[in-house]
């Protein structure tokens, strides 16, 4: 295979998707999809920080702000349940996946999807983009089991 051939060479767009929905799935990656619901957890969230920290202390405060914020959490909906609602607006994100798979192996998209699912360091940082993308795009809160650094 000459270098200019593979260039040209376009992965599945419904395998890249199937890959973002995996590591969706496998990292939780939420979206708190109705704003108002969202607004009122994290003042719920907000309001027990303050209220648990005036009567309780610091401990009180993180108990009541994680109190909150568990509820935002919990009525956010998965990647995978929005997907087809917002697919049209995420072309940019199988672009994005596309062009990572392509830095671990240029010419084979099936050996970079190898290399990705055995690399705990690429998944991460590729789900990192994930969700900052999301956040980003739909400007709304974006949770997942993924630590930062």
């Amino acid at each position: 295979m000459s270098t200019i051939s593979h260039l040209y060479y376009a992965p599945n767009i419904q395998s890249v998707k199937n890959l973002i929905l995996l590591l969706a799935d496998e990292f939780e990656i939420r979206i708190s999809w109705d704003k108002e619901t969202a607004i009122i957890t994290g003042i719920g969230a907000l309001l027990g920080g303050l209220i648990g920290g005036y009567t309780g202390g610091k401990i009180s405060s993180i108990v009541g702000a994680g109190v909150g914020g568990l509820a935002a959490y919990s009525t956010a909906k998965s990647l995978r349940e929005l997907w087809d609602r917002i697919e049209p607006k995420l072309v940019e994100l199988v672009y994005i996946t596309i062009n990572f798979l392509r830095t671990l192996h240029p010419s084979d998209y099936s050996k970079a999807f190898v290399i990705l699912m055995m690399s705990a360091n690429n998944k991460r940082l590729l789900v990192l983009t994930i969700v900052e993308f999301l956040a980003n795009k739909f400007e709304r809160q974006v949770f997942s089991t993924i630590k930062a650094a």
